[in-house]
């Protein structure tokens, strides 16, 4: 594929050197797949074994495997996407993936799903730099928090990604933020459920949601004596600021407060969403602000 050098052609063997040098449209790569020849047999050989910076090509196919990024910068690519790239663990009662003090690994394009483990079922990150793009995580559950994504003392950028139909008996079905920060931009919330926070639970952080739907998320709290004043949050439960800018949200419940959004003790920027046909089994059926000092326009 290059007529200037005779060391880049489709059966050259890739070097860690930022160049395509086997023409397959990716620099510093090697490939995982289920069915067919390719340089490594699992996922997780492939990730141990390449240098920073480079990609694991992932062929379409279901792998039962549990992922752990280890101080690493390493991107896992769903070449065909997610849609027919599915991860599900090994072991019964774990998490599927999991971002350990790395510096920039992504998972990109594969769908996540069946984990099951007391908190961060689907993902986990700890003390790391990670981002999850164009992947769906769904039908994760935790027996306490963060059905489809947990982070503590991270930061995440999701881009792209459905959370769907995840499960946590406590807080954040969908993902559960812990003293985590990172951007949430056009990702889609859905069908998920939790005590509180049945879409996203934030707490002590400063995560920014731009432009994500979300939809059919519940919030299952009946008890005054929770977080608030009774709490709830339907699609997303946030103690912290950030920015929560350009969403729709839409078609979530509580049976509490706030079937859309609660804020507590939040200095959130809140500007351009739209709420609607949300429900709450007391007040705030859209957005409920509890000892917040918020800034609000433009919704």
């Amino acid at each position: 594929c290059d007529d200037g050098d005779a060391d880049i052609h489709p059966d050259a063997e890739e070097c860690d050197d930022g160049i395509d040098n086997d023409c397959n449209g990716y620099a510093d790569d090697v490939s995982v797949c289920a069915d067919t020849l390719s340089d490594y047999d699992t996922i997780q050989d492939a990730i141990d074994a390449v240098p920073d910076g480079w990609i694991v090509l992932v062929c379409a196919g279901e792998y039962a495997e549990n992922l752990t990024f280890s101080d690493q910068d390493v991107t896992v690519h769903g070449i065909d996407g997610a849609e027919v790239t599915t991860l599900q663990p090994e072991d019964s009662g774990t998490t599927v993936v999991l971002f350990d003090n790395t510096d920039g690994s992504e998972l990109s394009s594969i769908t996540v799903t069946g984990g099951e483990a007391d908190a961060g079922a689907g993902v986990t990150a700890r003390n790391a730099t990670a981002a999850l793009t164009d992947c769906i995580i769904t039908n994760n559950h935790a027996s306490e928090y963060g059905g489809g994504l947990w982070t503590v003392q991270s930061s995440m950028t999701t881009d792209g990604t459905v959370f769907s139909n995840n499960t946590a008996q406590i807080y954040g079905g969908g993902a559960f933020l812990q003293d985590s920060s990172g951007t949430f931009t056009d990702n889609t919330f859905e069908d998920n459920e939790a005590l509180e926070g049945g879409g996203v639970f934030s707490y002590e952080g400063n995560p920014d949601f731009i432009g994500n739907e979300f939809a059919g998320n519940h919030a299952t709290t009946t008890d005054e004596g929770a977080w608030g004043p009774g709490s709830g949050g339907g699609a997303l439960w946030m103690y912290g600021n950030g920015t929560v800018a350009d969403n729709y949200v839409h078609d979530n419940t509580s049976a509490y407060h706030a079937g859309g959004m609660y804020f507590y003790y939040s200095g959130v920027e809140f500007t351009g969403n739209t709420i609607e046909n949300n429900y709450g089994g007391e007040d705030g059926a859209g957005v409920y602000f509890s000892v917040s000092s918020a800034t609000i326009h433009g919704n």
